[in-house]
């Protein structure tokens, strides 16, 4: 057994939750090669499993299609019934990650939205943004102003708070799981990423 193996045999052994992001059939290419790995740590996992997938909205998968994934790949039947399965939508930081707004001016804007109840950042006004980034505005202006906006997704923040200090897996790994990433460093939601199991 190399460290790699002892590793993930030790974490899988945990009672911490672990958070799975979009590992499903849409992106099978993508994730393939991490899933004997993967399937090895959820079928020894002994904490929470969360797994958030993107759903038949954006063309992603349904509910049972991710669970018979997880099985035709070697997850266990009576893991499956254990792991709590989350519909989540696509892409809700990326305009802005693409863009190359820096990981602290988003977290500012997810900050200032849920406080303020706000869910689309074309709902904020200049007004509000000047006051949000101050000295950093002149910069950040054209941006947020003229190109597309970043929404906050339907995820309940209180759950995923009760689960802080969560390992974090899935991917992509500048893609949607950085974009959830951003989403619990903006609360303080402590994670480890398993840098085995991300794609």
């Amino acid at each position: 057994m190399n460290f790699k193996e002892f590793f993930l045999l030790r974490e899988a052994h945990s009672n911490t939750a672990a958070i799975v992001v979009d590992i499903q059939p849409l992106y099978h290419k993508n994730c393939k090669h991490i899933m004997p790995k993967f399937v090895k740590f959820i079928n020894n996992y002994t904490g929470t499993i969360i797994c958030f997938y993107n759903g038949p909205d954006i063309g992603g998968d349904e509910e049972y299609t991710v669970k018979e994934y997880f099985l035709d790949n070697g997850i266990e039947e009576e893991k499956i019934d254990s792991i709590i399965f989350k519909e989540k939508v696509y892409a809700f930081f990326r305009n802005w990650m693409d863009a190359g707004i820096s990981r602290k001016h988003i977290i500012q804007a997810i900050r200032y939205m849920v406080i303020n109840k706000q869910w689309d950042s074309r709902d904020i006004t200049e007004e509000e943004w000047q006051k949000i980034y101050g000295n950093d505005w002149p910069e950040l202006k054209e941006t947020i102003i003229n190109d597309d906006m970043i929404n906050i997704p339907d995820i309940n923040i209180s759950f995923l708070k009760q689960h802080s200090g969560c390992y974090l897996m899935g991917g992509g790994e500048e893609e949607c799981l950085s974009e959830f990433r951003l989403l619990l460093e903006a609360f303080n939601i402590k994670y480890k990423l398993i840098s085995e199991l991300i794609y």
